[in-house]
């Protein structure tokens, strides 16, 4: 059981921010994690959650990426003893400051989560428009126009499966990114069957 939870971890790629995170805080913050679901933070369960959720920072190297490195862990668990408190039984605990430390590092973990969702979501936007560019450059509609710079409509909306008369706004905002990327890299050709299109969307028929 402690294994599976161990296993559905969080993994965070800090990769491209190494600088900004100490070592030994990214291990109080996984002991804190392995408290909070209930695992006694052992040796090797501390190896493990840490390279779960930083596999970045504590794997083997270049090298060997897949395994754990339980040396460096080691190293960075002698940097700690600020963070823990000495409870006499020899099992590790954070003290006020350590736990200080976990809720930090929490909030700069989500933080660094939501950048990440964002630069996700910008990602796939790009993609969709770059598939809309390339799917109208393949379609009836645009090979048509290539040959007598006439626009035939209805192979345009049949390509992309939309209706006029209820996806006019979708069809305008996909025409107007395509119309964009083609700016950017400069179809002259894509341009003005664009600027047809969307002359054609933004009239009140």
């Amino acid at each position: 059981m402690n294994k599976k939870l161990v296993e559905n971890l969080t993994v965070y790629d800090i990769t491209n921010d190494l600088s900004k995170f100490k070592p030994e805080r990214l291990l109080v913050y996984s002991i804190d994690t392995l408290l909070k679901n209930g695992i006694e933070p052992t040796f090797p369960y501390i190896v493990a959650a840490c390279f779960k959720q930083y596999p970045g920072v504590f794997s083997l190297g270049s090298d060997f990426p897949e395994y754990p490195d339980s040396l460096k862990v080691q190293k960075h668990l002698d940097l700690m003893a600020p963070y823990l408190a000495d409870n006499g039984t020899g099992n590790i605990r954070l003290n006020p400051e350590g736990k200080q430390v976990a809720r930090d590092v929490s909030a700069e973990m989500l933080s660094l989560a939501k950048t990440q969702v964002l630069k996700e979501k910008k990602l796939n936007i790009v993609n969709s428009t770059q598939r809309n560019y390339s799917s109208l450059q393949l379609s009836k509609a645009y090979s048509q126009y290539l040959l007598d710079k006439v626009i035939d409509y209805d192979l345009l909306w049949d390509h992309f499966a939309a209706n006029i008369n209820v996806d006019r706004n979708v069809l305008k905002k996909v025409f107007r990114e395509v119309n964009s990327y083609a700016n950017m890299i400069g179809d002259k050709s894509i341009i003005q069957f664009t600027n047809e299109v969307i002359a054609t969307l933004n009239k009140n028929v």
